[in-house]
């Protein structure tokens, strides 16, 4: 399993067979400037390129120390442990780019936002009003 990162920045997580022309993997043709970009603790590896046409630069922002780097086209991260392919999950780049971003994460809550409507007894509503009310209630 790789990631691919397209030029808006666009994330995809793939299962592939093999590690032979990655460039493939990226809609390249061919691998004229296709390279290793980057390794990240000698597990994180970046291919792509460095070259390309205006309006094919990829705009997603990488950690250290390729923050200012330019890269074009789609881009490809994999994994590998001594000297092994081992697959990378979208989740499991997302925990180690926010490590390297400092990004701190936050716990998720399941806050539900609703709408607090005031309590009302029937003695306080016209026949209008109530009749308004019930009908929207069975819409």
């Amino acid at each position: 399993m790789i990631l691919t990162i397209n030029k808006s920045g666009e994330i995809i997580q793939k299962n592939i067979k093999t590690y032979d022309n990655l460039y493939s993997i990226c809609n390249y043709r061919n691998n004229n400037n296709f390279e290793l970009l980057h390794v990240w603790d000698n597990e994180i590896h970046l291919y792509g390129k460095t070259s390309g046409r205006a309006g094919y630069e990829n705009n997603y922002e990488f950690p250290y120390p390729l923050e200012k780097e330019q890269f074009y086209g789609t881009l490809c991260i994999i994994k590998k442990k001594n000297e092994a392919y081992v697959p990378i999950t979208l989740s499991e780049w997302t925990q180690f780019y926010n490590k390297k971003m400092g990004i701190t994460e936050t716990p998720e809550t399941n806050e539900v936002h609703t709408e607090i409507m005031p309590i009302m007894s029937d003695k306080e509503l016209t026949y209008e009003e109530y009749e308004t009310e019930d009908e929207s209630s069975n819409i």
